[in-house]
């Protein structure tokens, strides 16, 4: 098992950005681990919100890293994110 821990990129491959876009995806009804494993390395839209260079970008996450990581982020801790982003977009309406 693999236990070094380092915010700056994540585990096992994959970087803490990758994590929490697929987390949030997560989020969505009825998105299974398979769908989201589907998603994350199909969708064009969801690569570019992961920072990967292009279409042609052979990134690809495998199901077992996804299953793995995800989890990380809880619901509480997405909802703590999400009102961090938002009070900070509401700040710069201001």
């Amino acid at each position: 098992m693999h236990t070094n821990k380092n915010l700056d990129v994540g585990r096992l491959g994959m970087d803490i950005l990758n994590i929490l876009v697929m987390a949030v995806v997560k989020q969505s009804p009825d998105c299974k681990f398979d769908r989201l494993h589907g998603l994350a390395n199909s969708y064009h839209e969801l690569g570019e919100m992961m920072r990967h260079k292009s279409v042609a970008d052979e990134t690809y996450h495998e199901s077992q890293k996804i299953a793995y990581n995800v989890p990380l982020f809880s619901n509480e801790l997405l909802n703590k994110i999400d009102q961090l982003v938002f009070n900070y977009g509401h700040s710069l309406v201001k």
